[in-house]
């Protein structure tokens, strides 16, 4: 498997191959680009900074407000799950999971396919 780095140095010989860029400074701001756009990709976005139904779709079905994609979670006792939110009626959102499950979780993230 190759690195976040390597696959940058193929992304940027593959963007520089068919332009006229010859300064060297421009190709390393699209390596730094990328990387950075991955590691952004990639971050662990604390509850207390946003929570999903603000950065995700959400859809409406009977009394329920959920998110349509799931997420990875990681909860205060270290461990991982796959959750959604959801909110009844308007009784405020939720993480899917028991009541320990929703005070528990710290931080989330989008899953990559």
């Amino acid at each position: 498997m190759k690195t976040v780095k390597e696959v940058a140095k193929s992304y940027v010989y593959n963007v520089v191959r068919g332009m006229s860029i010859e300064d060297e400074f421009s190709v390393s701001t699209i390596e730094y680009a990328f990387i950075d756009g991955v590691e952004f990709a990639q971050r662990w976005i604390s509850v207390e900074e946003e929570l999903p139904e603000y950065a995700m779709e959400t859809v409406k079905e009977g009394n329920y407000t959920h998110t349509v994609s799931s997420v990875i979670v990681k909860t205060s006792n270290g461990r991982y799950a796959i959750a959604k939110r959801r909110m009844f009626l308007d009784h405020g959102w939720e993480w899917m999971g028991s009541g320990t499950f929703n005070r528990s979780v710290t931080h989330w993230r989008r899953i990559e396919f």
